[in-house]
């Protein structure tokens, strides 16, 4: 195949240099986000005065507050807050209700994926047909829809897309695609479970399948002309493939706080309770010198002309330094993720300007991913429509993110809207922003929201906005 003289069997396990540099990294920031104990066995460090047996116990206890997973399903729970507008072609207008064949709606499709690809940079959408038997290949597109050939997309593990090829222009001219496949197999009359590893390597005419041995299992016309599969960004990185995300950030300070809070759970676990304390040894001391049984249920009988036994208390400076460092690490990665930690800064004291300026880094970090979002949906769709034979219609393409990501400067409208009324502004102007402040305090009241529209002055007067 042009471009690749080498052997297949080394062809399989050709990876692309920024994947070999960046590989590790993704499988930890994507270990983050889903979290649970192989991403805290490896985030998890021993200090100098403990031993292995004492460090395992640690680990043991270690729980994860896992900020990254929250952050990234946040972004993408306010991208999709309120409809896209998505204008399709006819022939590939499904997609709009049904876009992986199982039924998932197209928004919903890329509103799934989009926390991944907040935490890893990037995440890889491919767009592919049903394949059929040599027996069933259509005739022409009336075929084509009985046979129920139809493309869909599918999701693509960014560790999974191991080698690519670009132009100057930065579109993929190959692409090499690991896919993990399971099958049951009748072993001494048992069905067990096997599974696997192909290789499917992409071109802008072909498509070629390998097994895991690197020999050839299947190829086929690529009948969409380009490579099908398109990159999710989260941010631009400069290349064109891989995105810049929240994981390179978040990361190490969520691997931070799990070293904090393990660190304070020790202290809780080994010095919580106050320890007694007693001059001489402990056969002078009742029941047979047996400690264990003096506590504060029993009669404590020490020696006479000893001074009498007192409590120790840790000292709780090092549990308070503990708890504020791990405090201000929260507050950082709110801070880093462009979000608003409301336990803490809601808390604080906040001029007008601090405020205005967290509410558009927010909107603007919005905004930037949904250009992105948009962009991708737009290009999947139309890889779709080649998928369909209607080339011709990819420009009928086109997909709009809202301009209202449901970020509300909740106090910052009260002002407005005040101002607006002294200042006996355009009715219009202040039943838009009354309506956008009742929406933000109701959302789920429809009844209310449709009350207000039919009134031609806000409930209440002036004097409810002063109120």
């Amino acid at each position: 195949m042009k471009g690749h003289a080498m052997p297949l069997t080394d062809l399989i396990h050709s990876l692309h240099p920024y994947y070999k540099a960046n590989s590790a990294l993704w499988e930890k920031w994507k270990q983050a986000y889903y979290g649970g104990l192989p991403y805290v066995q490896s985030a998890l460090q021993s200090h100098r005065l403990e031993n292995g047996g004492d460090f395992g116990r640690r680990l043991n206890r270690a729980t994860l507050l896992n900020y990254l997973r929250p952050i990234c399903d946040t972004y993408a729970n306010y991208l999709f807050r309120h409809p896209w507008q998505i204008r399709l072609p006819a022939k590939i207008d499904f997609l709009r209700d049904d876009a992986d064949r199982r039924g998932t709606k197209l928004a919903d499709f890329f509103k799934s994926i989009l926390p991944l690809a907040a935490a890893m940079g990037f995440a890889v959408i491919g767009v592919d047909e049903p394949a059929l038997d040599d027996n069933q290949q259509p005739r022409n597109m009336a075929e084509r829809q009985r046979l129920g050939v139809r493309p869909y997309l599918y999701f693509v593990d960014p560790l999974d897309l191991r080698d690519w090829e670009t132009d100057k222009d930065g579109r993929l001219t190959m692409a090499l695609v690991r896919e993990r496949i399971s099958h049951r197999l009748a072993v001494n009359g048992k069905i067990v479970d096997a599974g696997g590893r192909i290789y499917r390597l992409w071109t802008a005419e072909s498509c070629a399948v390998f097994d895991d041995q690197g020999r050839a299992l299947e190829a086929y016309r690529n009948r969409a002309g380009v490579v099908p599969l398109v990159s999710l960004k989260f941010r631009d990185a400069g290349d064109p493939l891989v995105g810049q995300g929240l994981g390179q950030d978040l990361e190490p300070i969520q691997a931070f706080i799990l070293n904090l809070t393990s660190l304070l759970s020790e202290i809780f676990f080994r010095q919580t309770f106050s320890q007694l304390v007693a001059e001489g040894s402990a056969e002078e001391y009742g029941e047979r010198g047996d400690l264990s049984r003096l506590g504060t249920s029993s009669i404590f009988l020490y020696p006479e002309g000893r001074k009498p036994p007192q409590y120790i208390s840790p000292d709780t400076r090092q549990a308070q330094l503990l708890i504020e460092q791990i405090d201000r690490a929260i507050d950082e990665i709110y801070r880093l993720a462009n979000l608003t930690r409301g336990s803490v800064r809601e808390a604080q004291a906040q001029s007008g300007i601090s405020k205005a300026y967290d509410f558009l880094d927010t909107n603007q970090a919005l905004t930037d991913v949904a250009r992105n979002t948009a962009a991708a949906m737009e290009q999947v769709c139309r890889i779709a429509a080649r998928w369909a034979g209607d080339q011709s219609r990819e420009s009928d393409v086109t997909v709009s993110h809202p301009a209202d990501f449901g970020v509300i400067d909740l106090d910052g409208d009260v002002a407005r809207l005040r101002a607006l009324v002294e200042a006996q502004a355009s009715p219009v102007l202040i039943k838009a922003l009354q309506e956008r402040i009742a929406k933000t305090l109701f959302p789920g009241d429809g009844v209310l929201l449709r009350q207000m529209a039919a009134e031609n002055q806000p409930p209440g007067g002036k004097a409810g906005y002063d109120a």
